[in-house]
């Protein structure tokens, strides 16, 4: 896929959702299918703006794993590129890409031989304007803090 497009083309954001953008102090981007759930929303006449004008960092979250169809193949530069391209003016500051190897009963649990173990396990997105981090967000065994719980620390070590 190379390009996306909107129908209607002139769907403009609510107000309260750009208010919210712009005083925001951290926009979260992913994790989410990149073209039918980010890149999508992105068309959205008004969003990227806003969080263009906005001061908060914008953390682009990369999924554990690559889907079918849409992503095969990717890198996580690729995933930037896409984004890119569709909201040229969109800031991204940091992207965030998980570390911890995917155990076998995780890939399994998909059933999809065809997916990847995630964007970041090739070439980190970075950029002038982005960089990469690589975090250990997976969940291995059970005495490790959960996917979410990482996360969240990952994410508000952004804005501290």
């Amino acid at each position: 896929m190379r390009r996306l497009r909107l129908e209607p083309s002139d769907a403009a954001a609510l107000p309260e959702a750009v208010d919210a953008l712009e005083r925001a102090d951290l926009i979260v981007i992913g994790p989410g299918s990149l073209y039918s759930s980010l890149v999508a929303v992105l068309l959205v006449r008004g969003l990227p703006e806003a969080i263009a004008r906005s001061r908060a960092r914008v953390v682009l979250v990369m999924n554990l794993m690559t889907e079918p169809g849409e992503t095969d193949g990717h890198t996580g530069a690729d995933h930037v590129m896409a984004i890119r391209r569709h909201a040229p003016a969109l800031p991204i500051h940091d992207v965030l890409i998980n570390t911890t190897p995917l155990e076998p009963a995780q890939i399994a649990h998909y059933d999809r031989p065809q997916r990847d173990a995630g964007p970041g396990g090739r070439a980190a997105p970075t950029s002038a304007r982005s960089r990469g981090r690589r975090e250990p967000s997976a969940r291995r065994g059970r005495r490790r803090a959960t996917r979410s719980q990482k996360l969240g620390r990952a994410l508000i070590e952004r804005v501290s």
